[in-house]
């Protein structure tokens, strides 16, 4: 009996005090025009929802447009404009600082620090300002960090013993080595266009990983990218232990699409608990565990497993200039802090420092229980929800250093290119690029 009573008060005590949120910031009102690529169904229509029970009189309008270039296209036209946008999920640093640096969206330096969040660092893990005036025109609200997603029933039979807290490359070949049977590989790399290879350079070296100290390629100057290739190659193509890219990269075959169907045992990935998560599509027998993303020796800073930041969260000036202005400044702090979680449902990280570990869990997964029969809560905790962990911030910008990467690995793996010859023409192509993008 007391129990229960003890229940009610504490039900009644949270509903007066949302209650009395919702009085408090009644004086806040407008409409709010929000644009980003998620749908209402991952995470936004949440995010909405809570934002507007605690501002009552702010209606929040969604408007989803997609990541690719027509899409981009559309924003900067929009933006250009009366385009009603107020509110903008800004995807990359380097459309953040184009746009940033064209005066499309406002100075939230002296706002930031009226709210107590002047220290980007402490707040969303690394501090991120554009142009030369050393301003946040942005929040860095949505990160990707990398990881390995392991199949524990592949792994358990492999008799690979507990997950690692910390392992090398090597390590991690081995161990795909010992779970590749029959029809299914132990590992499969990454397929994503610009992260790919370069990825395991950026493990070392963090950002700007395709440039020298001259700003040209550094494909030839760094031994690494030709460490990554030969060992793509090796367990890909001679020993065929991961997936082939040559297969994965040009069928359109993602990561999360061969685990989840069991085609390898485990993968390098940064957003497969979204599809983890979707028991509908993608139902599975086996539990995930989860590992850190490998270094290359033993010991060695990993920096790229906390969020890197990707999606910036901006207020256009021309919401400044004609809109609802205040309530679009509460609808950003509201989604930076408190309401940062609710992207994490399209398979994004929440890059806010004080997120709560096991709140994000019971949103992703449906409660505690659901996780607990889909995924090892400890790993995930531990290195998906690395929200301190090293990441990098890219500060040579627009030159296109990624943009010739997937052509020159399916032409080396597929034998078309020798790895020399590979990589000589992949710089010399790359160099090209940095020269006109200067032009």
């Amino acid at each position: 009996m007391f129990k229960k009573l003890l229940a009610t008060l504490l039900v009644l005590m949270m509903t007066l005090t949302l209650l009395g949120t919702a009085l408090a910031n009644e004086g806040v009102s407008g409409t709010v025009n929000f644009v980003c690529a998620y749908a209402a169904n991952y995470g936004m229509q949440d995010l909405i929802d809570a934002f507007q029970a605690k501002f009552p009189n702010v209606t929040v309008n969604l408007n989803v447009i997609g990541n690719n270039e027509e899409s981009n296209l559309k924003i900067d036209t929009m933006l250009m404009g009366d385009g009603e946008i107020d509110v903008l999920l800004n995807y990359t640093t380097d459309r953040m600082e184009t746009r940033s640096r064209a005066g499309r969206f406002v100075d939230l330096t002296d706002l930031l620090a009226e709210a107590g969040l002047s220290d980007m660092k402490a707040n969303w893990g690394c501090d991120v300002r554009f142009t030369e005036d050393k301003l946040y025109y942005g929040v860095p609200v949505d990160g990707l960090g990398w990881y390995i997603a392991i199949n524990m029933t592949e792994w358990e039979n492999a008799g690979l013993g507990e997950l690692p807290t910390a392992w090398t490359w090597d390590e991690y070949t081995e161990a795909c080595r010992k779970m590749t049977h029959d029809d299914i590989y132990g590992g499969f790399d990454v397929t994503d266009v610009n992260q790919s290879w370069a990825l395991h350079v950026r493990q070392v070296e963090g950002a700007d990983v395709y440039y020298d100290e001259n700003g040209m390629s550094s494909v030839l100057s760094n031994p690494l990218w030709r460490k990554a290739i030969e060992m793509k190659y090796q367990n890909e193509v001679v020993d065929k232990i991961w997936f082939p890219y040559t297969e994965g990269r040009p069928n359109g075959i993602l990561n999360h699409n061969a685990f989840l169907t069991k085609k390898v045992a485990s993968t390098v990935c940064c957003n497969i608990f979204r599809f983890i998560a979707d028991t509908e599509q993608y139902p599975i027998d086996f539990k995930v565990g989860f590992a850190p993303y490998p270094t290359d020796e033993p010991g060695q800073p990993c920096l790229v497993e906390g969020p890197s930041p990707y999606g910036f969260l901006a207020i256009t000036k021309d919401c400044k200039d004609n809109r609802d202005f205040d309530a679009a400044w509460e609808f950003v702090k509201f989604f930076a802090t408190d309401g940062n979680y609710y992207l994490m449902k399209s398979g994004h990280i929440s890059t806010y420092s004080r997120a709560d570990k096991d709140e994000i869990i019971s949103y992703i997964f449906g409660g505690m229980e659901n996780a607990e029969k889909l995924i090892d809560i400890d790993s995930f905790k531990r290195f998906v929800l690395n929200f301190e962990g090293n990441t990098y911030v890219d500060t040579i910008l627009g030159a296109g250093g990624g943009d010739y990467l997937p052509s020159y690995q399916i032409a080396i793996l597929s034998g078309e290119m020798s790895i020399d010859d590979g990589l000589a023409e992949l710089e010399a192509v790359t160099n090209q690029g940095i020269i006109e993008a200067a032009e």
